[in-house]
């Protein structure tokens, strides 16, 4: 099947909602491109442990080469010209950057700039790989896992809350739903992508017959 825009399924959410695993059993189910986007692995790559902290600056860094081998993902599976589902967009991105910036974390313009600038980059990046972006709320179990970022429920909620208002901004113009926090059940949750899917391919459906009669 032909990756057509709104058949580009991109799931965002903070770590520990489970993300994965539904676009993995999702794409198993439906017989479809599975994208998995590995930030743990850029992190041992770069020799840098995901629970550490960080200054700015080399947060930023790091993120950079998150979101530069997210795009290198995307681009291949594009390249296959099939639809594909994916376990991270870089609105993930995105909120794990400004999850780092705070009232008294950057006193330099010059840095609060290259961190606007990659938002926006993200921002950007999001529109041009996916055009349905699907917000996995928290609701699940939180499990520490020693590869994984800091397993702190506020520190969840936190980044849900920013990823709300990354999806919200009008700089971003794909589709975007949030599965309900309600909303645990893996069966369910993949009830609830069905429903985002058939929504989506409906709406990019009468928006091409616009076009036609325009």
């Amino acid at each position: 099947m032909e990756a057509r825009g709104a058949e580009v399924l991109g799931l965002s959410g903070p770590h520990r909602t489970g993300k994965t695993t539904l676009a993995r059993e999702y794409a198993k189910r439906h017989d479809i491109l599975f994208v998995q986007t590995s930030t743990s692995g850029v992190f041992e790559q770069l020799g840098c442990d995901p629970k550490a902290e960080y200054s700015i600056e080399k947060r930023l860094m790091i993120q950079e080469v998150v979101l530069s081998t997210m795009e290198r993902q995307y681009r291949k599976a594009r390249e296959k010209g099939q639809l594909f589902i994916a376990d991270r967009t870089p609105i993930d991105a995105a909120s794990y950057m400004l999850s780092e910036v705070h009232r008294t974390a950057i006193d330099s313009p010059e840095v609060s700039r290259l961190v606007n600038d990659y938002v926006a980059r993200c921002l950007k990046s999001t529109m041009e790989h996916f055009s349905v972006v699907i917000l996995v709320q928290p609701g699940i179990k939180v499990q520490d896992q020693a590869d994984k970022g800091v397993a702190c429920p506020a520190n969840i909620e936190h980044l849900n809350s920013v990823q709300l208002g990354l999806l919200a901004d009008e700089r971003n113009q794909v589709r975007r739903y949030a599965i309900p926090r309600g909303v645990t059940d893996l069966e369910m949750r993949i009830a609830a992508l069905d429903k985002v899917f058939a929504s989506a391919i409906e709406a990019e459906e009468a928006l091409s017959k616009t076009r036609i009669h325009h």
